[in-house]
């Protein structure tokens, strides 16, 4: 098998997902908005196949609504997925205690690559966060993959004072499953 050399918005998005629904105090339903951006393509193929992914993590699809056959709702155990392909919606929504979740998720490469993409990549994705219409108490996450440049630039980014005032979270999210990150 051959070792990944990128990670795809689509998995951070449904990894960072599944983690705050296992977290205490998690509701048992989030939704999970994977647009056109978020679908990398290999050709006809995508780069990452989201009904499989899901099917070998235990989700079962129990509706599918909308135009692609990987959307709709997906359960496991008591918890849910709603999956879409909503432009312009927060990728992952959900609900922690009494707190709304909401995340904004981006791809990027598991190895080291020439340019340094990852400082663009958490720049993007960081600028996407700050122009939400967030509301009051929402806890705002950005997720990237963990690698080591990813998570340098994070440690610094995190205690960048204007960071701090937005209350934004990054997290670090890696292709076995584990996040981590100042909330997480």
């Amino acid at each position: 098998m051959q070792v990944p050399t990128r990670m795809s918005e689509a998995e951070v998005a449904i990894r960072l997902a599944e983690r705050f629904l296992n977290m205490p105090g998690a509701g048992p339903v989030a939704t999970v908005a994977i647009d056109g951006a978020g679908i990398e393509m290999k050709g006809q193929n995508p780069f990452f196949d989201i009904a499989s992914f899901l099917a070998a993590n235990g989700w079962k699809q129990a509706t599918q609504k909308g135009t692609r056959d990987w959307h709709g709702v997906y359960s496991r155990e008591k918890q849910e997925l709603h999956i879409s392909s909503t432009s312009g919606a927060a990728d992952v929504v959900l609900r922690l205690g009494d707190r709304r979740v909401v995340a904004e998720c981006k791809g990027g490469p598991l190895v080291k690559r020439d340019g340094s993409p990852e400082y663009r990549i958490l720049k993007e994705v960081l600028g996407q966060a700050l122009i939400w219409s967030a509301l009051p108490g929402d806890l705002l996450i950005v997720a990237v993959p963990d690698t080591p440049r990813f998570r340098k630039i994070a440690c610094e980014w995190q205690q960048r004072p204007l960071v701090i005032k937005t209350g934004i979270q990054i997290a670090l999210i890696s292709p076995s499953g584990d996040v981590s990150g100042p909330m997480l």
